[in-house]
């Protein structure tokens, strides 16, 4: 990931290979792939990338990463901590 960030594009590419191997979910080598793909190049293909890769995810307790995020979200707005929308 901080590879992929640094635009050390061979070692980025490498480690996120190994990393899929180990583990087909790693979060973080689906996203330096998708930044080296190009499929992230702004902040809204980021939140397209967040929203396809968290549902599905499974989450403690149940459910998937992205609603259980939706409902943090939804309890610091509640709670003064984050602006609405």
């Amino acid at each position: 990931m901080v590879a992929a960030l640094q635009k050390r594009t061979d070692v980025a590419r490498e480690s996120a290979s190994v990393a899929l191997r180990l583990d087909p979910n790693c979060l973080s080598a689906r996203y330096a792939k998708a930044i080296l793909s190009g499929e992230i190049k702004d902040a809204a293909s980021f939140r397209r990338f967040a929203k396809g890769v968290l549902q599905g995810q499974p989450a403690p307790g149940g459910g998937d990463m992205r609603g259980v995020l939706a409902r943090m979200q939804r309890t610091a707005v509640r709670g003064g901590r984050l602006p609405r929308k």
